[in-house]
């Protein structure tokens, strides 16, 4: 009787000890699983940043370089002489420069739209390069020289950008311009997934993102949409 209950006692603390390993073997798998779930989480956040930062920084780039256009631009001015009623010829007058007419259109934006300085100023931009650049042709030259410039500066930029936020270079484009006139930039950073003995293996993912800076609408007017970097 005593052997018996010994013998049970012995079978049912191996049980035990049996379902205890199976807990922590559960448990374990689940924080695994936990923390395989928050890493992608926060890669997919930190590619997502990666790739926003430098479609920003690159929308920047172009409309710095287009402020260094109009600001040193020189229209050709049209003389018109004309005679009064009494013959006599009135003065020349002078177009304004580009600078003038985007300060001119900021003004009149800040004053009818709800509009920021900057947010001003960069419809001021694109209004005034889409209503000048079919009219110009020097003006047009000039400013897909600037595009040109812009570009090296651009692909600098981004890389800094996308390797500060440890984003993988190589799955890194650059689009000037999708259909939307925006600078779109796609990256990638490497997910690693933590194993878990035979239940889950070690291995790398690129996880991609994909940023869109704001509207650039004057190259709308000029050939340079989908140019990859």
């Amino acid at each position: 009787m005593i052997n018996s209950c010994m013998k049970h006692l012995r079978s049912e603390k191996g049980n035990v000890t049996y379902l205890t390993i199976g807990l922590i073997m559960i448990i374990a798998l689940m924080l695994v699983f936990i923390v395989n779930f928050g890493k992608i989480f926060a890669i997919n956040e930190q590619a997502g940043t990666a790739a926003e930062q430098a479609s920003l920084a690159a929308t920047g780039i172009i409309y710095d370089e287009m402020l260094s256009v109009i600001g040193s631009y020189e229209r050709d001015e049209d003389d018109e002489d004309e005679d009064d009623e009494n013959g006599d010829e009135d003065e020349d007058e002078e177009d304004e420069e580009l600078e003038e007419l985007v300060e001119d259109r900021k003004d009149e934006l800040l004053d009818a739209e709800n509009y920021s300085e900057n947010e001003a100023e960069i419809q001021a931009i694109n209004q005034i390069l889409e209503e000048e650049i079919p009219e110009d042709e020097d003006l047009q030259e000039e400013i897909e020289e600037a595009l040109i410039d812009a570009s090296q500066q651009i692909t600098n930029e981004v890389s800094e950008i996308i390797t500060r936020n440890n984003g993988n270079l190589s799955e890194t484009t650059i689009r000037m311009f999708n259909e939307e006139n925006r600078i779109e930039i796609t990256t990638a950073v490497t997910y690693e997934q933590v194993a878990f003995g035979s239940m889950i293996d070690e291995g790398n993912e690129e996880i991609h993102q994909r940023g869109n800076g704001l509207e650039i609408s004057f190259v709308e007017v000029l050939s340079w949409n989908n140019r990859s970097l």
